[in-house]
């Protein structure tokens, strides 16, 4: 199966959560739902310590983890998708997708021009001349046609990237968006019969607290060959 365009934007939300929990991340489009979930996990800040499913629409039946990102999303016409993570507790995760599009810089472009008119070599691309910007399409070609080489050797260095996001995410076993606030409450209060363990256990919870470059460091972490490899793409560099 062809792929029109190889990444997305994607705003992740705990839905009723107050303030919002947030995150954006970048993940290639051909990315399978059981590897989103480890992506998600990372960025929400779970633990993975309970099951999860996906579903493409509210009301639908659980989607297939192996299922691909890009499937699901032009399959409902790029409607919010939703992930539900610790079926108990229940929390749920509206999932808004962007494509993204992998364009040359005009500098990038001059150059390949130059080099073309003197029937140089090839123009050597770069990582740092890739840019990702919202759009249908994508446009990053070299003599009109859609660059694979360039991309596929640019993507997995770049993604998966948290980019932005707001708030810590619950703990585990909180009891759910509705017993977060509950919780919250129960550890500014010394009154409470269960203070002195709660702030044995969460006293360094910081509900304000979210950090993109501590996310970023665990995706490097991340063995995502696999995914590479279901694009078609046999020959990759390694993740730095």
């Amino acid at each position: 199966m062809g792929y029109g365009h190889l990444a997305y934007q994607l705003r992740v939300t705990l839905v009723d959560s107050a303030p919002e929990v947030w995150r954006e991340i970048r993940v290639p489009a051909y990315t399978q739902l059981k590897d989103l979930h480890d992506i998600l996990q990372i960025a929400m800040g779970w633990e993975n310590q309970h099951p999860y499913l996906f579903r493409a629409e509210l009301g639908q039946s659980p989607c297939s983890a192996d299922q691909v990102l890009i499937d699901v999303l032009t399959a409902t016409g790029y409607q919010p998708m939703y992930y539900t993570y610790d079926l108990t507790g229940g929390w749920l995760h509206r999932i808004d997708a962007q494509k993204l599009e992998a364009q040359e810089s005009e500098a990038q472009e001059s150059e390949a021009q130059e080099s073309e008119a003197q029937e140089s070599e090839a123009q050597t691309y770069q990582r740092d001349d890739l840019d990702l910007n919202d759009s249908d399409q994508v446009d990053g070609k070299v003599d009109g046609k859609v660059d694979e080489e360039l991309l596929s050797s640019l993507l997995p260095s770049l993604l998966p990237v948290c980019t932005d996001g707001a708030f810590a995410c619950p703990p585990e076993g909180s009891g759910g968006v509705w017993g977060y606030d509950e919780f919250l409450s129960r550890l500014e209060n010394p009154d409470d019969p269960d203070y002195f363990e709660l702030i044995e256990k969460y006293g360094d919870f910081n509900p304000d607290k979210f950090d993109t470059q501590s996310i970023n460091s665990r995706y490097q972490q991340l063995g995502l060959t696999e995914i590479y490899e279901l694009a078609g793409w046999d020959e990759l560099d390694e993740m730095s």
